[in-house]
């Protein structure tokens, strides 16, 4: 028996009717085998009993089928394949008993509701059988059943194909949902908004992404389900419908149960490689994990959204082309911030200048023919399509005659400037806009120099820009390799300095120029600074090019050596001595250690060593600042070895300049020259610790300046202070009249400076100090030696002021303490002895007034800083003494005097009981010059023996009047009337070193005389005498009126008077005695004696009823007879 349920019946036909229920009233109901629900709902998992009985020895088989489509034709395939059979088939076998099966499946989705599906359960004795035919033994029962409307959400976006979930209220996506029996979809995946509820509120899609930007998506998710629950999210970034792994941007990302409303955040990032365009967005949340992006998966919700792709914000740089000049090659390549390279360029509008070329790839190139302005668009497109414009207008100007440039070379001679031979070929020149940062901003033109060093920018405009030598140039293998730039001279061409701006290594940063301005018409040219090396190849467009920019180089020089305590105080340096970790700072010696910015700073090592190699050669000062002195310093309370070695080594000496209070000043050296191949070498100079350490490059490495230090004695004594030149001749020091770098020696009281050695030797600081601290109590004398007068010293020429101050204390203020020397070049300078005792010096308050005190204001009274040396240099004054023979008030060829004695006093002396401060006679053409004055404020005095009997100026008197400048503008003695008692004296005047009348101010006679030294020699100081005259003669009538006196009619009693030139000022004669007015004598004469030589006005008051005659003429004329009368308005 093989049966379905628990009964069965035959049926030689087949009675079939629409609800399946033919069967069941003939011969008994035998449909009792499979319990058949009424209805099913898509989307839903069904479980359907079916009950079987099989006793016939061998298995059996169950199959079932519904037809879901409700066509009546039962698919084979199975539910899950699109089929409608339900199950595989099922092999019961034969036991004898009612046995029961479930056979489970998933309503399909996308039926149509409704009524009379037929279902089919077959149970057969041989397997695969169909669902229609005989031929076998069993059982078939068919059964109808209802579609019910689906409880599921389904997407509603057609570019995807259909994705649903059954829907359940506790696991939702935002607040609404509602139930899809088909998709409603479309492509603005809108449908399901449409229909029933908007249940599509709970994600919130951006309208547009970026392509290769970031972008989110907010979900709003409620799962109340007790499980976990799982989201997805996929965006059909290629668009084309199908969903794939790397379009899946939210990953089963969990939502635990419990949480309502929660939001979501996705971050999304749009890959590069996409097209613009719209595109779907699924958004799934399921109870089941890892759904497929189409399907049924579990209890959930599905919303589709659309967005779309857009392009990124793109831009051409630059935003604009760059002008261009006529005949000058052009070339600007083109970029693209944003997009996905590549690019492609296209010229979709307008025009580039005649001459230009745009490629794909974004270079606008070519040389510009005319110039134009032409208006341009430039289309960038990149690799997905998108775009971007550039636009704009690009100018081609006339042919720029502007340019820079000039030489880079080699100093071999280290004269600081460019000779012939000297440039150096295939160095990298660099162009930078002011605003630029050389080595870092992009150049704007780049050359390299020619065989001769030169090198030119041309066809520039005019603007401000920088040269620069880059840092690849000073590179192993480049023709500035291992070379410095040499001391700047930053003004002028290459025959005065050149332009490269120092720096600590060149082949770190480079070398610049300054700012270099140039434009038309204000180019340095021949007449006003471009005259060096090939300064003539823009001698056509000369102001329009700046050939002055150079850049010079040398091979590096070093300075170096040790700082040390003196610890068993023999004066030098021993092993062991050298204190580590000491800052040393290197100067040049123009500047003011502790207050300019150094140029280099290190630290000593563990030998005590210091070394500043890579310099330009130059003049330096080594400083160690007082912080190294103060609390907790390395040197604190340590105080610099007496004196200062100008020469050798630290087994000679040591080369700090005392000073009084370290810890204020900080220890500097003298200043030293560094020069190539010049610098003292192992065992000739450089003889002390550690003189083999530059042996690399011996002679451009000086290792003898050392610092040496020892423990402050509280007993210890100390002399100082100013060298000066008193250039204002006040007798005393003013600030600023110090002098730098004389060497001073000191020695005990008895020593002979041009023998025995001195206890110590240092040169002045920059302002004239010099200093000898720890030394014993005792009696010394400081000592100028005579090279330092002589040729090329720091005192050529000068003399100490006169007199000196001995041992009392008095400060610069006051005196100075030098011993005059007849001849310092021979002799040098010494001070007075002064003894010096601890506790007894002077100090601040009294005595040690002067300029620089405070130098030893730590120990005060143990310290003199009142010895004071000053100098003076020589000045001179001189000119002519002179006799007007030809009355025109100043000196001509041939009027001089000979053997007049002309002294000079100090202002304020008296000349007749006073000594003067020198005297000249004058030579055969009356010219006299007073040598070998120190400055200040003097006058000349012609004394009253020169005026009388045998004087070589009997008789004369003072030309009148005194008048400013040289003799061909008049004489300078003040109108004496009794010269026979008081002589003749000029006015106070000063003489000071540089400000004597020179060129065109002395241009009198013989005023080139002293051109060897014209700034100090004063020519313009002339005497000038004249004799006395007298004026007159006779008043007469005019008879006949022909006017002459030839009548013999004279006229008596008339009033005659002497006036100055301007015919009022009345006059005085040689003795100073007003000159009264006359009448005439009864033969009508009269006459004015004793007058100085001048010009005269004669006035004339005739009797009432007289009248002048005919003017004769000029009364000079020297005509007499005729008549030299005037009528003058206002006189009768």
């Amino acid at each position: 028996m093989l049966r379905l349920g628990a009964s069965v019946d035959a049926e030689s036909t087949a009675p079939t009717n629409s609800s399946a229920n033919g069967d069941d009233g003939l011969g008994g109901n035998d449909e009792d085998g499979v319990l058949m629900p009424t209805s099913l709902t898509p989307g839903s998992v069904v479980v359907i009993p079916v009950s079987v009985y099989n006793n016939t020895g061998s298995n059996a088989y169950l199959t079932a089928w519904i037809d879901f489509n409700n066509d009546g034709i039962l698919s084979d395939a199975l539910v899950s394949a699109g089929g409608e059979r339900l199950a595989l088939e099922l092999t019961t076998p034969s036991n004898g008993s009612q046995t029961n099966y479930d056979i489970s499946f998933t309503v399909p989705y996308g039926l149509t509701a409704g009524t009379a599906r037929g279902a089919r359960f077959r149970l057969s004795n041989a397997p695969n059988q169909a669902s229609i035919g005989a031929g076998c033994l069993g059982e078939v029962e068919d059964y109808v059943v209802s579609i019910n409307a689906p409880a599921s959400d389904m997407g509603d976006f057609s570019g995807f194909p259909d994705a649903a979930s059954a829907m359940v209220t506790t696991l939702r996506l935002g607040d609404l949902i509602d139930v899809e029996s088909v998709s409603t979809r479309n492509s603005t995946a809108t449908g399901d908004d449409q229909s029933n509820l908007d249940d599509e509120d709970g994600v919130s899609v951006p309208t547009t992404m970026e392509i290769a930007g970031n972008s989110e998506i907010i979900v709003t998710t409620t799962n109340m389900t007790g499980a976990m629950a799982y989201l997805n999210v996929w965006i059909d970034f290629n668009g084309d419908g199908v969903l794939v792994a790397g379009e899946r941007v939210a990953a089963d990302t969990l939502i635990t149960s419990g949480g309502a409303s929660v939001v979501k955040t996705i971050p999304v990032t749009v890959p590069s490689n996409v097209l613009p365009g719209t595109v779907g967005v699924r958004a799934r949340l399921t109870s089941v994990a890892n759904p497929g992006p189409d399907g049924m998966d579990g209890n959930g919700e599905v919303e589709d959204y659309v967005t779309t792709l857009v392009c990124g914000t793109m831009f051409v740089v630059p935003a604009s082309l760059p002008d261009g000049r006529q005949g000058t090659p052009y070339s600007e390549t083109l970029s693209v911030w944003g997009g996905v390279a590549p690019y492609t360029y296209q010229l979709t509008s307008g025009a580039l200048p005649a001459g230009l070329t745009l490629s794909t790839g974004g270079v606008v190139s070519g040389t510009p023919s005319n110039p134009s302005t032409t208006v341009y668009e430039i289309t960038a497109t990149d690799v997905n399509g998108c775009s971007t414009l550039m636009s704009g207008s690009i100018t081609v100007h006339l042919l720029s005659p502007i340019g820079i440039g000039n030489q880079v070379f080699i100093d071999s001679n280290e004269n600081g400037i460019d000779d012939v031979g000297e440039g150096v070929a295939g160095v990298t020149v660099e162009l930078y806009g002011y605003n630029q940062t050389p080595g870092v901003s992009a150049p704007l033109r780049v050359v390299t120099t020619g065989s001769d060093g030169g090198y030119f920018f041309e066809a520039l405009d005019a603007g401000t820009y920088i040269v620069h030598i880059p840092a690849t140039e000073f590179g192993v293998g480049h023709p500035l390799y291992s070379l410095v730039s040499i001391q700047e001279g930053l003004a002028g061409d290459d025959d005065v300095g050149e332009d490269g701006i120092n720096v600590e290594d060149a082949s770190l940063s480079g070398i610049s120029s300054g700012f270099v301005s140039v434009g038309l018409g204000y180019a340095p040219t021949e007449l006003t600074g471009e005259t060096g090396i090939g300064s003539d190849g823009d001698d056509d467009v000369d102001a329009a090019v700046d050939l002055t920019v150079d850049f010079g180089f040398q091979s590096p020089v070093g300075i170096g050596n040790l700082v040390f305590v003196d610890q068993d105080n023999n004066g030098v340096f021993d092993m062991g001595e050298g204190v580590e970790g000491v800052t040393v700072e290197l100067y040049q010696s123009d500047q003011i250690p502790g207050v300019d910015q150094a140029i280099r700073v290190t630290q000593t090592d563990i030998d005590g060593k210091y070394y500043f190699g890579y310099l330009p050669s130059g003049s330096y000062q080594v400083f160690i600042p007082a912080s190294e002195f103060g609390i907790g310093g390395l040197l604190e309370g340590m105080f610099s070895l007496p004196g200062a070695t100008a020469n050798g080594d630290d087994d000679v000496g040591e080369n700090g300049i005392d000073e009084a209070v370290p810890s204020i000043t900080g220890i500097r050296s003298a200043a030293v020259t560094l020069a190539g191949d010049q610098a003292p070498v192992n065992g000739s100079g450089e003889t002390g610790g550690f003189a083999t350490m530059d042996d690399s490059d011996d002679n451009n490495g000086d290792l003898t300046i050392d610092f040496g230090f020892r423990v402050s004695d509280p007993n210890a004594v100390g002399i100082g202070n100013l060298v000066f030149v008193d250039y204002d001749g006040s007798g005393t020091f003013e600030p600023g009249e110090g002098v730098g770098y004389v060497t001073v020696k000191l020695f005990r009281s008895g020593d002979d400076p041009l023998v025995d050695q001195a206890v110590a030797v240092m040169q002045t600081t920059d302002e004239g100090y010099y200093y000898f601290g720890g030394l014993t109590a005792g009696s010394y004398f400081v000592y100028i030696p005579a090279s330092e007068f002589q040729l090329d010293g720091p005192l050529q020429g000068m003399e100490s002021l006169p007199g000196s101050g001995g041992d009392f204390g008095l400060d610069d203020d006051f005196d100075e303490n030098g011993v005059d020397a007849v001849n310092p070049a021979l002799t040098g300078v010494f001070s007075d002895v002064i003894a010096l005792a601890p506790d007894a010096e002077p100090i601040d308050v009294f005595g040690e007034q002067g300029q620089g005190t405070e130098q030893d204001i730590a120990d005060d009274n143990n310290s003199d800083l009142t010895v004071d040396l000053g100098f003076y240099a020589p000045v001179a004054v001189g000119n002519l003494v002179f006799y007007d023979q030809n009355g025109n008030g100043v000196g001509d060829v041939g009027e001089g005097v000979e053997g007049v004695t002309v002294e000079i006093f100090p202002s304020g002396a008296n000349p007749h009981f006073d000594e003067n401060s020198g005297a000249a006679t004058t030579d055969a053409n009356g010219f006299y010059r007073i040598t070998g004055l120190a400055p200040g404020d003097y006058f000349l005095h012609v004394s009253d023996l020169e005026f009388v009997g045998g004087g070589a100026l009997q008789g004369a008197f003072s030309v009148p009047g005194v008048s400013s400048g040289d003799d061909d503008l008049g004489e300078d003695g003040i109108d004496e009337p009794n010269p026979t008692f008081f002589g003749v004296s000029t006015g106070v005047f000063s003489l000071a070193p540089g400000t004597a009348a020179t060129g065109i101010a002395e241009s009198g006679l013989a005023g080139s005389s002293d051109d060897d030294n014209d700034s100090s020699v004063d020519l313009t100081f002339d005497l000038g005498f004249t004799g006395v005259v007298s004026v007159g003669n006779r008043l007469f009538v005019d008879t006949n009126r022909n006017g002459l006196d030839d009548d013999n009619a004279q006229l008596s009693g008339a009033l005659v008077e002497l006036f100055a030139a301007d015919g009022e000022t009345p006059v005085a004669d040689a003795t100073g005695s007003p000159v009264a007015s006359q009448l005439t004598d009864g033969s009508g004469f009269y006459s004015f004696a004793n007058l100085l030589a001048g010009t005269y006005v004669v006035r004339v008051t005739p009797p009432t009823d007289y009248l002048p005659t005919t003017y004769g003429g000029d009364p000079d004329n020297d005509v007499d007879h005729d008549s030299n009368a005037q009528m003058v308005p206002g006189n009768v």
